[in-house]
């Protein structure tokens, strides 16, 4: 079957204060998988810069239909070049769906969660199987 997917970057508020009025409010880091109209594709699917200083604190997986799909992120600090697998924050567990249309993670046992104002940020479509688009939004707390 042909495999085609590219990525779009994007960032903005999720609107929820996590400390009260006038408490820090969470942000989201967001890309767009669309294999237009075929199965996505594995690879690299979108980097794109890291706007502000901040720690992730989850993520949520959606997809346009039940299947299996695993997701790396690979971070850059050091904003001198894309980044690679061996940025990747995800540590033993990405996202990922496996037989289902959404799934989401606020512990991230295993991550780096530190973004670094400058760096690059990047989403490695590991493994897909049935899903033509999803959508990765992290969350993250700015410093």
């Amino acid at each position: 079957m042909p495999r085609a997917s590219s990525g779009r970057v994007s960032g903005g508020l999720a609107k929820q204060p996590t400390g009260g009025p006038g408490g820090p409010v969470e942000k989201t880091i967001s890309v767009t998988f669309d294999g237009g109209g075929i199965e996505l594709s594995t690879g690299l699917k979108g980097v794109g810069p890291v706007l502000e200083d901040g720690t992730l604190t989850g993520w949520t997986l959606f997809a346009d239909a039940v299947g299996d799909m695993v997701v790396d992120v690979w971070v850059n600090n050091l904003g001198d070049d894309d980044p690679t697998n061996q940025d990747s924050v995800t540590g033993e567990a990405p996202p990922l769906l496996m037989m289902e249309r959404q799934a989401e993670d606020t512990i991230l046992n295993g991550w780096n969660k530190t973004l670094v104002k400058g760096g690059t940020i990047g989403f490695h479509i590991d493994s897909v199987i049935g899903i033509e688009k999803a959508l990765l939004v992290l969350i993250y707390l700015p410093d």
